[in-house]
């Protein structure tokens, strides 16, 4: 073995041994760098080929499982399941079925995979199986074609992906998504399950410290809006942990999400339509404002003194919203929010990827193909978040990283 192999192998075992029950995840993401560059090291140009080829087999064989019931069945058993059992319970056959078939190096159906799937929602599974099999792989196998007709220009806008081979043009993946109840479900369970075994942002953004403190107003005040939070996950996460956090919390979303939101229990947490491409109605003192004839000269000098006029949430809050659309739309959403804020006073909050300028996670990498093929969006550097907000009157106070592998939170500010 060359030298290379033998440094990975002495920086496994080296970072193996410093590895506790109370480590962080960045130990757990070195280990996981180091074998993954170890494996690539021992891989002949034959391996290397197969797992290019067959890496779709995964996702596949997930798909057929769901399908069966494999993983309802194995969830529900106190004790392991043999093949034999699952050909009975399914109607499957035997053969088609029999384990050592699976049991390969990717380990589909192993024995960790199989104490995983234990734990694992069948829920989140189902919304695996029709979210990426269905819909996701379905559009990536048409970016090779796409992006030959075009030239190989980097798609401008989300009229021009992949996507609208499949639906047609004239309508941004959200339209379509917004007009199939079905499909918006199953987005929403998958991208709900994506969240389970990685950081939130309430694990390393000091809300206490940052929001909570310097919050004005009554309960009736507007203290954290999260705008196109699909089902709500980040709102009821936030009232979990802070049970007794000040003043409202409101979802906002297109219909079809809301109608979804509405018909389960949402407790602490109001749900609002709103399109985010149109102003934002949660507003704050306008600079302008004073022009208005809605308020009189006495409000408004009374405002320089006391809250009279509308007060702007505390926090406006999107989660990867940005890096599905181009600068021009992003544009668009910003000054909607950037008039809407209270200066000295209202917060955004963008629970995004910051990708480095070298060594990006894979799952960074990966996300920012999909934002390029399906929605003509990116995931986005340091630098161009800050000319991004910058270009519409926002400037960053600080960005929060918990983890190279997972959103930051970037924190702006009227500037």
């Amino acid at each position: 073995m060359d030298t290379t192999v033998h440094a990975l192998l002495q920086q496994v075992d080296a970072l193996g041994r410093q590895v506790t029950e109370r480590s962080s995840g960045d130990s757990r993401l070195q280990i996981l760098h180091a074998v993954r560059k170890l494996a690539i090291e021992l891989e002949t140009e034959g391996d290397i080929v197969d797992r290019l080829a067959y890496q779709p087999v995964g996702n596949i064989v997930i798909r057929i499982a769901v399908d069966l019931g494999i993983f309802d069945i194995l969830v529900k058993s106190p004790d392991p399941v043999t093949t034999k059992a699952l050909a009975e319970k399914t109607g499957a056959d035997y053969t088609l079925l029999d384990i050592p078939r699976l049991d390969n190096p990717q380990g589909y159906l192993d024995g960790k995979i199989l104490v995983r799937i234990h734990s694992t929602s069948p829920d989140n599974l189902r919304g695996h199986r029709d979210e990426i099999t269905d819909s996701r792989l379905p559009v990536w196998q048409k970016v090779p074609a796409r992006l030959a007709e075009r030239g190989y220009r980097n798609p401008s806008n989300s009229m021009e992906t992949a996507l609208q081979k499949d639906y047609g043009a004239g309508k941004t993946f959200w339209q379509i998504l917004n007009e199939r109840p079905k499909e918006l479900r199953d987005f929403m369970t998958f991208m709900a399950s994506q969240r389970e075994g990685r950081p939130s942002w309430l694990d390393f953004y000091p809300v206490q410290s940052q929001l909570i403190e310097g919050f004005s107003g009554s309960t009736d005040a507007v203290f954290f809006v999260d705008i196109g939070g699909a089902g709500g996950h980040e709102c009821r996460a936030l009232k979990a942990k802070y049970p007794d956090l000040p003043g409202r919390v409101i979802l906002q979303e297109l219909s079809g999400a809301i109608e979804q939101v509405k018909a389960q229990e949402a407790k602490g947490m109001e749900a609002m339509v709103h399109d985010f491409f149109q102003p934002q109605p949660l507003k704050g003192k306008l600079r302008d404002e004073s022009r208005s004839s809605r308020y009189s000269y006495l409000q408004i000098i009374l405002s320089s003194y006391i809250d009279i006029l509308p007060s702007g949430a505390r926090t406006y809050y999107l989660r990867n919203i940005l890096h599905d659309w181009n600068s021009d739309l992003c544009h668009t959403i910003l000054r909607h929010l950037a008039a809407a804020m209270k200066p000295g006073y209202s917060k955004l909050l963008l629970d995004e990827m910051v990708v480095p300028l070298q060594g990006a996670s894979l799952f960074t990498v990966q996300s920012d193909f999909n934002m390029m093929a399906s929605l003509g969006g990116m995931e986005r550097t340091e630098r161009q978040w800050r000319e991004l907000l910058g270009e519409v009157g926002l400037e960053i106070e600080r960005i929060w990283t918990g983890r190279e592998d997972v959103e930051s939170i970037i924190e702006a500010v009227l500037r």
